[in-house]
């Protein structure tokens, strides 16, 4: 079972997170205007963290095969899945084929 996750890139490059690095979009906050992300550290482990949402471009929708690390993290709650729809809807993102 494949299931949609809405991702975006890094635009600063930081202590524990590389320029450019592939963050997949677990939640986020309109009162804040952060953006919680699943995404690789520099060390090759998978990291939670709470970022701006100004450090993140290219929003779009992604296919997130089953096995893949980030799968478990894309299988959010229903409401997750509501507010990432929203987030995919204002950002005009197209459903990933």
């Amino acid at each position: 079972m494949n299931t949609h996750a809405v991702v975006a890139n890094t635009l600063d490059d930081t202590l524990e997170v590389k320029l450019g690095a592939l963050c997949y979009i677990l939640n986020f906050s309109l009162a804040t205007g952060s953006v919680e992300v699943s995404v690789v550290a520099r060390d090759g482990t998978w990291v939670t963290q709470w970022r701006p949402g100004t450090t993140l471009t290219n929003f779009r929708a992604r296919v997130v095969h089953k096995g893949h690390p980030a799968f478990p993290s894309a299988l959010a709650s229903g409401a997750a899945r509501g507010r990432a729809a929203t987030l995919a809807k204002a950002f005009a993102i197209q459903p990933a084929g």
